[in-house]
C-alpha cells in the first residue's frame, strides 16, 4: 500500500508537469504567431507604401507626358519586382517564382 502512493504521487507530478509543459508550450507558441503576424504586416505595408510611392510617380510622370521617363520608371519597378521573386525563401514564394519565370 505504502508504495502505491509513492506511485500515485510520482504519476500526479508528471500528469501535472506534462500540464504545465502543455501551457508552456501553447504560450510560446501564441507569442511567436503574434510576433511572426507583427513583422509579416510590417513588411506587407511597407512594401505597398514603396509600391503606391513609386505608382505616384508614374502617375505624375504620365500627366507631364513623360512617357520616356515612364517607361524608365516602369522598368524600375520590373525589375524591383523581379529581384524580391528570385531572393525569395519560402516555399510558397519559390512556386509563385517558377510560375512566373514560366511565362
Amino acid at each position: 500500500m505504502r508504495y502505491l502512493k509513492y506511485v500515485l504521487s510520482i504519476v500526479a507530478l508528471l500528469i501535472l508537469g506534462m500540464y504545465g509543459w502543455y501551457l508552456l508550450a501553447t504560450a510560446l507558441n501564441e507569442h511567436s504567431d503574434v510576433a511572426a503576424t507583427a513583422i509579416i504586416e510590417d513588411t506587407l505595408s511597407s512594401n505597398a507604401a514603396y509600391d503606391i510611392k513609386q505608382l505616384r510617380g508614374l502617375a505624375s510622370r504620365l500627366r507631364d507626358n513623360d512617357i520616356d521617363g515612364s517607361i524608365e520608371l516602369v522598368q524600375e519597378m520590373i525589375e524591383d519586382k523581379t529581384w524580391q521573386l528570385e531572393y525569395c525563401v519560402s516555399e510558397q514564394c519559390k512556386k509563385l517564382q517558377k510560375i512566373r519565370s514560366a511565362q
